[in-house]
């Protein structure tokens, strides 16, 4: 029984072709995984940043640092920022200062203030209490929402 068998190695086009193919559509699937990935921690990241600056902010109001009222100005506008301040009575006051500007990274906005407005969050001296207010971030379809209630806490 001998059979003149002969054996070929390697691979065809066409199983070339196929895993090529099957491995472009996993690597466009984990692109867009990890760019929603990428933009849900770059928001996270941007929401903790603004709800610090605004914790930091009602402990100098509450401290009575150099005997000022102490705020954050945010303003959505072409670049998204906030503006970290004191002043004696308000952010239109010529005497304000403002110590820190901040802007929203690349690809994420404000939903609120709406565009082209922009929002006070002022703490009153000592006690800390403001007017309750809301900011909202997104990047792309993920929100998140940044609380500030009137006793001066921060969510």
């Amino acid at each position: 029984m001998n059979r003149n068998l002969s054996l070929k190695s390697g691979f065809t086009l066409l199983e070339i072709i196929l895993v090529i193919g099957i491995l472009v559509i996993i690597a466009a699937m984990s692109r867009d995984f990890y760019g929603s990935f990428i933009a849900g921690a770059q928001l996270s990241d941007n929401a903790d940043t603004i709800v610090y600056d605004v914790r930091n902010t009602r402990d100098k109001a509450m401290n009575g640092q150099d005997d000022r009222i102490w705020g954050v100005h945010f303003v959505n506008s072409s670049s998204d920022y906030y503006e970290v301040f004191s002043t004696p009575s308000n952010y239109a006051d010529l005497a304000k200062t403002v110590l820190v500007t901040s802007y929203l990274k690349t690809g994420i906005n404000f939903s609120y203030p709406a565009d082209g407005q922009s929002v006070d969050i002022i703490f009153s001296k000592i006690s800390g209490t403001t007017t309750a207010a809301n900011i909202i971030i997104n990047a792309g379809l993920d929100t998140k929402t940044i609380s500030v209630q009137g006793q001066g806490l921060v969510n």
